[in-house]
């Protein structure tokens, strides 16, 4: 059994970031940057129009002859002399030989001329290349996309970009005691709730390819799944069979699959039996079967191994004040669900492994390592944010 700290350490000297694969920007949401975006053009690529109006070549009288019109998208060239003007839409190649842009509220509109009522001192006139330039990085590698980045990209002309590989996660749940949402009722079984928290979990965070596969608590059976989702997956996510029990039988079919375990059990509460280890480039984690235990060790080992992979900064411990006595004679270290306002933590008084309802209004996981045995008010603890 090892502590919390060497868990996680492990974990971050074993999982490296995918390689990456070349995607279409309608594909990349939750994606992450492998390289540096280059724009090829400058924005805008042309004197642009910031607004609806008449573009003038100014002289000392305020009144100009109306030559034409150019919208939006049109390439015409128009030559203005002195005291001539062309009606201008909101993002229309401004004429080269034009001052400024009059708004259409401040001029009157005399048909063939216009009088300008109102002169102000912005040209509303956008330059070439006054927000980028061709040439310039636009983008940075490691930037997570969200719908704003890939419009951004969208905006530039750039259809496809380089980013790293999302896993393939297998999840497999174990037991003979497990019914669906929707079966009836059976005395001494369980309704299960793990696979919808993988689920849920998995999506949050971006991973789309995610298969669930149930398994009886029968040995040969086990190895022979475990066999065949090493093959065809590149993180297996185990929940339940991972204890001591006669038919936590996970490890097993994990050994006889030449799965190199780096961890098995940490010293904490809730969520000790929890097993990770390697097949080559495939990740396995053993999870319990407690909802609330699986729920936490997900958050706090399988996350951000998954992010590491999928060239995503890990969720980090942060620091905030507890505004309650907190003891702890476990000598294990504790994540105790909870809240956290403006830095000020409070844990909630019911922590059972198996129990999901408190986590419904949790936002963190307050951790207290095993060395430390109170946490005053007011004293300052670790916490990490929980993703719902």
């Amino acid at each position: 059994m090892i502590a919390v700290t060497q868990a996680l350490s492990l974990i971050e000297r074993h999982i490296r970031t995918n390689d990456f694969c070349e995607v279409n920007i309608n594909d990349a949401l939750g994606c992450v940057l492998a390289q540096d975006v280059v724009s090829n053009i400058d924005l805008p690529p042309f004197r642009q129009s910031a607004m609806d109006g008449f573009a003038v070549r100014f002289w000392e009288d305020k009144k100009c002859t109306v030559k034409g019109e150019i919208q939006a998208g049109s390439s015409e060239e128009i030559s203005l002399q002195k005291g001539e003007a062309v009606r201008i839409y909101t993002g229309a190649r401004v004429p080269k030989d034009a001052d400024r842009v009059i708004m259409k509220e401040h001029v009157a509109d005399l048909s063939s001329h216009i009088q300008v009522v109102k002169l102000q001192e912005k040209t509303n006139i956008k330059a070439q290349g006054e927000q980028i330039k061709s040439g310039d990085v636009v983008l940075s590698k490691g930037v997570e996309l969200n719908t704003t980045a890939l419009s951004f990209l969208a905006g530039l002309g750039v259809d496809k970009i380089k980013v790293y590989k999302k896993p393939s996660v297998a999840v497999l749940i174990s037991g003979n005691e497990l019914l669906q949402p929707g079966d009836p009722w059976e005395q001494a079984k369980t309704y299960d709730s793990n696979s919808f928290i993988l689920k849920l979990l998995l999506k949050r965070i971006g991973i789309e390819r995610v298969s669930f596969h149930y398994v009886k608590d029968d040995v040969q059976t086990s190895i022979d799944t475990v066999a065949k989702l090493l093959v065809d997956f590149d993180f297996i996510v185990a929940t339940g069979g991972i204890s001591v029990g006669d038919y936590d039988l996970m490890r097993i079919a994990f050994e006889a699959n030449h799965v190199e375990e780096q961890f098995y059990k940490i010293n904490q509460k809730p969520g000790k039996p929890i097993y990770f280890g390697l097949n080559n480039k495939k990740v396995v984690f053993g999870l319990p079967g407690n909802p609330a235990a699986c729920f936490i060790n997900f958050q706090v080992y399988v996350l951000p191994a998954l992010r590491r992979v999928i060239g995503k900064a890990s969720s980090s411990f942060k620091i905030g004040v507890c505004d309650q006595r907190i003891v702890n004679r476990s000598g294990k270290a504790l994540f105790l669900r909870g809240v956290c306002v403006n830095g000020h933590l409070e844990a909630f008084e019911n922590q059972s492994s198996s129990l999901l309802q408190s986590l419904i209004q949790a936002n963190v996981l307050i951790y207290i390592p095993e060395a430390i045995e109170a946490v005053e008010i007011g004293e300052e603890v670790q916490y990490l944010d929980i993703v719902q």
